[in-house]
């Protein structure tokens, strides 16, 4: 999973393109070049952004799941 400083602040346009509003007082940022690769979620509150979420990249995820059903057998 790419990291949040990973990011590059100097090409601002393809940075400004990793946010995603969700309400008034959150959004999420996605960590790599894809919808897949999983992001965070920030939501404000009070005087500061707090981390609200993770989503954990789809490959991870589906791994993860298949280890467990594969656990019972």
């Amino acid at each position: 999973m790419p990291s949040l400083g990973d990011l590059d602040t100097s090409k601002w346009l393809a940075l400004l393109g990793r946010f995603q509003p969700i309400k008034l007082v959150e959004f999420r940022i996605r960590l790599g070049s894809k919808e897949a690769d999983g992001g965070i979620v920030m939501h404000f509150e009070g005087r500061e952004w707090k981390l609200s979420g993770i989503q954990l990249p789809s490959a991870l995820t589906d791994h993860v799941a298949s280890r467990l059903m594969n656990k019972d057998r």
